[in-house]
């Protein structure tokens, strides 16, 4: 029964290693050691990704906002109007 639980557990990490090592090239993508790596490699990168994404489209709601001030209506009427 152990042997059981370590084989399952072991097929189920790998199966999430190579899910989310979809959309990389060649053995980085098929090879578990080779995903491994760039998993592991990429997720910092991923994380940091994140931040800067909600950064960005903060920056551009504050822009409309600033736009719809300009022609003298809410920021929420200015994006109906759209």
């Amino acid at each position: 029964m152990l042997v059981l639980n370590v084989v399952l557990r072991r097929a189920s990490a790998t199966r999430k290693v190579l899910k989310l090592a979809k959309g990389y090239f060649n053995a980085r993508r098929k090879v578990f050691r080779v995903a491994k790596q760039a998993v592991t490699k990429a997720a910092p990168v991923r994380y940091i990704g994140r931040k800067q994404r909600k950064r960005s489209s903060v920056r551009v709601d504050r822009a409309h906002q600033r736009r719809a001030r300009m022609y003298g209506m809410s920021y929420s009427r200015f994006m109906n109007a759209c």
